[in-house]
């Protein structure tokens, strides 16, 4: 209904839409298997917001506790001796979340031979588009992007003012990784772009990792 526009491929969508929560909104029974009582039950947990606005923010400080604590927020508590960003992206993996941080890591069918899979490593997805970050800091998109970091890390306990300055290095940091990835258009090409090596090839190009 917020639509401005429509077109049979919206209204197709709007259907397939509809027919799924048809089927998430049904009740779990015995004849459904594994996968889709899982989804049922996360579906209507996200649509429990009363249980979501009597639990508050606990339930991110102990995923951000579990993930090995959020600098901004823990503050002079903050360890960095102690924090190991391989265990943290393997972690985020196991929790169910996106680890493709600084570069992504897919298996994909080879596209040279099909019948075999191959680890496929390329760029990072970014949180916005490559577009907004190449604008600058100043952008309006970057400065959504920036205040909504922000105003997370206060709710979560953190101090404006230093929230303020490490979401600004951070977002500074995402723009700096942005500005060597390729365009959509250019990252899609992917025959242009298929280097293949061993991984013992690849441990020698990257030793620290």
């Amino acid at each position: 209904e917020d639509k401005t526009m429509s077109s049979q491929i919206t209204e197709v969508r709007d259907a397939l839409d509809q027919q799924l929560r048809d089927i998430l909104q049904k009740k779990v029974t015995n004849a459904d298997s594994r996968i889709t009582r899982i989804i049922k039950t996360f579906y209507a947990n996200c649509m429990d917001t009363d249980r979501i606005e009597e639990r508050g923010i606990a339930p991110l400080h102990k995923i951000l506790a579990e993930l090995g604590g959020w600098p901004v927020v823990e503050g002079d508590d903050w360890d960095p001796t102690g924090f190991d960003w391989m265990k943290s992206i393997l972690k985020n993996k196991e929790l169910g979340y996106s680890e493709d941080v600084l570069f992504e890591i897919t298996v994909f069918p080879d596209l040279k031979n099909s019948t075999w899979n191959i680890i496929r490593m390329s760029q990072p997805k970014l949180p916005i588009s490559r577009d907004a970050f190449i604008k600058g800091f100043h952008s309006n998109e970057i400065q959504a992007y920036y205040k909504y970091q922000v105003g997370l890390a206060e709710l979560l306990g953190a101090d404006l003012r230093v929230a303020a300055q490490e979401m600004k290095d951070n977002v500074e940091f995402e723009a700096q990784i942005a500005k060597i990835t390729l365009p959509r258009s250019q990252s899609r090409n992917y025959v242009k772009l298929y280097n293949k090596i061993s991984i013992k090839q690849l441990e020698k190009l990257t030793p620290g990792i």
